[in-house]
């Protein structure tokens, strides 16, 4: 009589690991798609990490430091300044960013009518002016800081992995921020 219950708890416990892999095979392979040559190709990219919620942000926080170079930036369209840190946003700094637009954006969609010219489609789905990260003295971070950036991360999900994605987003919208605890900000 114990093996089947045993089996049954194994087989809940795999199942629930398989649950996890997949999702994290699935981010993964779509922060790949993010380097796409086609505009639309890497909005539904974005499209698909938005919809997987919570479920994204393990593997959004493994990837921060990521250095490669996407072809889009991360700046509202409506920010005409352009700055050499801008151009040099990595594919890191873009899955902090995603991190950011999972819990700051409750309805967040790319419609047709949408410009392909801007990852997240119109200035209304974009939650940061500047699409950069800062120091304490508002200096754009460089690369070789991203990895503090990914420990502020680590540290902001295993204390709140736990909570509901409605939590986090209220928590969010209150100033219960990833780098809040840091001497990062987004801008």
């Amino acid at each position: 009589m114990r093996k089947p219950c045993f089996s049954l708890i194994f087989a809940t416990m795999s199942y629930g690991q398989v649950e996890k892999d997949n999702s994290e095979n699935k981010t993964s392979q779509l922060i790949n798609q993010l380097e796409d040559k086609t505009p639309k190709k890497r909005q539904e990219a974005v499209v698909k990490i938005y919809a997987l919620g919570k479920d994204a942000i393990p593997e959004l926080i493994n990837n921060i430091t990521n250095p490669r170079i996407p072809r889009f930036l991360l700046r509202t369209p409506m920010n005409n300044n352009l700055t050499v840190s801008q151009l040099h946003n990595s594919l890191g700094l873009t899955s902090a960013y995603l991190i950011e637009l999972i819990l700051g954006n409750e309805n967040f969609s790319i419609n047709d009518k949408d410009s392909e010219q801007f990852i997240f489609g119109n200035s209304a789905n974009y939650i940061y002016w500047s699409g950069i990260i800062v120091d304490s003295k508002d200096k754009a971070i460089e690369q070789h800081q991203l990895n503090e950036i990914r420990l502020q991360y680590e540290k902001w999900w295993s204390e709140n992995k736990d909570e509901s994605i409605e939590n986090l987003r209220k928590n969010w919208s209150e100033g219960k921020k990833p780098l809040s605890q840091s001497e990062y900000k987004w801008q």
